[in-house]
């Protein structure tokens, strides 16, 4: 231990070391006294010797400056940039909360060909009849959210649907993000309702359950490289989207960044899955697009997108996108139903030109 006796009149010795030793108001020879002390009573530990020292500085080193001669170096650029790391959730701070609505025309545009509205309101009206968890139940807030998406993060979605026993895991989890919960086991519940749900009105089989973890690609990180651009460019390309708020315009450049909660390929497709897990009244169509729109949870699935679209550029040879790209399911939790195909999700698939436009956006390839 190399210690400096660092002292004065006014201020006595309050180092780490002196309190430890407890001789923080010692002078000089306490200190010294106590130190040979310790090396008599534990000889096996401690060791003292006072070295002396002879160097003697006999004169005072001095070298005179010009100080006239010294100058500031001058800024020559702007220290003030639009550059910066930017995120989703930085970009839909941007939304114009009192955009206007669209016209009912629009509401429901963003369902796929085979969704149709009638036929879906339909199968959801039977969420009532089949409640199988007391949404009540459930805490509401971002806490809850957190550990739904710990668990199913870490958790094999096959384990969850055979509802193997997760207790510990989640017992963690709950204790980690502060969720008390009188009936912990409804937790339990809802993921395997989540894992067990249909993805597709046309094919029953998929389902979270169905996609191995070598299928997955959990909290995938990403970095997108912006181009100086004004965002409000984006609402050029996505007015139409009923799950899209426009931007206020703002001057952007550097990195977007954050977390994909899943991607995952289903036969030879590859899918954009988020996990929500708001509270609504109901977790009908209509009440799904609006809950997207107020969160422009529309912006976050296109950016997602535009990561999925290059990611496969890349890494899958002789990527298509009409054959690969799956599309984009929302998942609100609350409201999915292992016996209610789409129960609680809410679908899109971008069309490849306004995607690729937005990678041009982005500055990319």
């Amino acid at each position: 231990v190399v210690w400096a006796d660092v002292r004065s009149k006014e201020k006595p010795n309050n180092s780490a070391l002196a309190y430890l030793l407890e001789f923080i108001d010692a002078d000089f020879n306490a200190q010294q006294e106590a130190l040979k002390a310790l090396s008599t009573e534990q000889p096996e530990a401690f060791d003292y010797t006072l070295l002396a020292n002879s160097n003697v500085l006999g004169e005072r080193l001095t070298h005179t400056l010009d100080v006239a001669a010294l100058s500031a170096k001058q800024r020559k650029r702007n220290l003030y940039t639009s550059w910066q790391m930017s995120s989703y959730t930085a970009l839909s701070a941007l939304s114009l909360k009192d955009a206007p609505e669209l016209p009912e025309d629009k509401v429901g545009e963003t369902l796929s060909d085979d969704a149709d509205m009638t036929d879906t309101a339909a199968r959801f009206g039977a969420l009532e009849e089949e409640a199988i968890i007391d949404d009540d139940l459930l805490p509401k807030g971002a806490q809850l959210g957190n550990v739904v998406h710990q668990l199913l993060e870490n958790t094999p979605f096959k384990r969850l649907a055979d509802q193997v026993d997760i207790s510990v895991r989640r017992d963690s989890a709950c204790q980690r993000h502060g969720v008390k919960l009188a009936e912990p086991g409804l937790i339990d519940q809802l993921l395997q309702q989540v894992v067990s749900t249909p993805l597709s009105l046309s094919d029953p089989r998929f389902c979270l359950k169905n996609i191995a973890d070598t299928q997955c690609l959990k909290e995938m990180p990403f970095y997108l490289a912006l181009q100086p651009m004004d965002v409000s460019r984006i609402n050029q390309l996505l007015e139409t989207c009923s799950a899209y708020q426009p931007l206020t315009p703002k001057q952007m450049c550097g990195y977007l960044t954050g977390f994909v909660d899943l991607i995952c390929q289903y036969q030879g497709r590859y899918y954009v899955m988020d996990y929500k897990t708001n509270h609504l009244p109901d977790y009908q169509p209509p009440s799904l697009i609006a809950t997207m729109r107020a969160h422009n949870y529309g912006l976050q699935y296109w950016l997602y997108s535009v990561v999925l679209h290059q990611y496969l550029q890349r890494r899958l040879p002789g990527y298509q996108y009409e054959h690969h790209f799956g599309g984009v399911r929302y998942l609100f939790v609350r409201g999915m139903r292992e016996g209610i195909a789409m129960s609680g999700v809410y679908e899109d698939l971008p069309d490849l030109m306004r995607l690729e436009q937005l990678v041009a956006l982005f500055g990319g390839s």
